[in-house]
């Protein structure tokens, strides 16, 4: 589905084509599906997923996030920066920055098939944190998952992005979105 390959402007086309933020996050739901591709579960570096999530051990967490992957944790499980936990304001400038910061890389690994993209090896935690970290609260926004409660995992290709970019659906366990994202502010 990509448009023109360039994040702003895809992004653009998507807003208006929907009628604003709330149709395109609407829109979004059923277009990750026809335009993203099944996923193994794996949250690989630099890629972008959403999967159904479900958790006896946390009393408020996002049932259907829409991640960017960061690999695997010290103690085994997938880690990801999650959207959802990042107000649509700040969501917005942080993926049009981490874009174009990585616009050569993801140039050479787009794929016709999200699934047969390529990780970014260079997208790491370490390197993130001290470049976009504080600007972005972005130890807020990340969470780890355990493989073995990712149901349904879907990659959205790289010239997608602006699909899941204005995801803003409320699915949240014990709680709501707006309650995430207000917590956002907290400590940044």
């Amino acid at each position: 589905m990509a448009l023109t390959g360039d994040f702003n402007a895809d992004l653009d086309i998507y807003l208006t084509e929907s009628k604003g933020r709330t149709g395109a996050s609407k829109r979004s739901t059923s277009d990750i599906l026809a335009n993203g591709a099944k996923g193994r579960g794996l949250l690989e570096a630099g890629k972008m997923y959403s999967f159904n999530y479900y958790t006896t051990e946390e009393s408020f967490y996002d049932t259907n996030p829409i991640v960017i992957g960061l690999g695997e944790s010290d103690d085994g499980h997938q880690l990801g920066i999650n959207l959802h936990y990042m107000p649509y304001e700040a969501r917005i400038p942080f993926l049009t920055q981490l874009t174009s910061t990585l616009k050569t890389q993801i140039q050479n690994k787009v794929a016709a098939d999200p699934a047969k993209e390529a990780p970014i090896p260079t997208f790491q935690w370490k390197f993130l944190k001290r470049a976009l970290g504080k600007k972005y609260n972005l130890s807020y926004c990340v969470r780890q998952y355990k493989i073995d409660r990712m149901k349904d995992p879907y990659v959205i290709g790289y010239n997608n992005w602006y699909i899941g970019a204005v995801n803003n659906e409320d699915q949240f366990f014990g709680g709501n979105i707006n309650q995430a994202q207000s917590l956002y502010y907290k400590n940044i």
